[in-house]
């Protein structure tokens, strides 16, 4: 979906999906879910401002704890089941450095991040059968 960045007043940047936009591209897949939420996997193809999260919003499938392209409804019950943050999380990136030598870093999901999805989630099941 082609992505154009506009901006808000004060100069705060925002971004939608326009025809008028430049060419951007995200491979997904589904990694597992929980309940309501998925955790995926995301690598773009191209680097557009906020690609991943513009992307998903537009799909009705925005991440979990974004307050500028999320649902604030969603937002309000993951904190209140321990969401403090945007749900995103770069877990690997790749590149040639200036001497051609491949580089490669992985990092695990963070400890609030992965407590949410194996605490937080329980308690938003629970809370929903009750």
């Amino acid at each position: 979906m082609p992505l154009l960045v506009k901006n808000r007043k004060g100069g705060e940047r925002h971004v939608i999906v326009s025809d008028e936009g430049k060419t951007a591209q995200t491979r997904v897949s589904l990694s597992r879910t929980y309940g309501l939420y998925s955790l995926m996997q995301c690598s773009p193809v191209t680097g557009r401002t906020h690609q991943i999260r513009v992307h998903f919003e537009h799909t009705e499938h925005p991440i979990a704890g974004d307050e500028r392209y999320g649902d604030e409804e969603a937002n309000a019950e993951a904190k209140k089941f321990g969401l403090q943050r945007l749900f995103l999380h770069a877990q690997s990136i790749a590149f040639v450095d200036d001497s051609g030598n491949d580089l490669h870093f992985t990092s695990p999901l963070p400890d609030d991040l992965e407590q949410f999805l194996t605490v937080g989630i329980g308690k938003v099941r629970r809370a929903r059968t009750a």
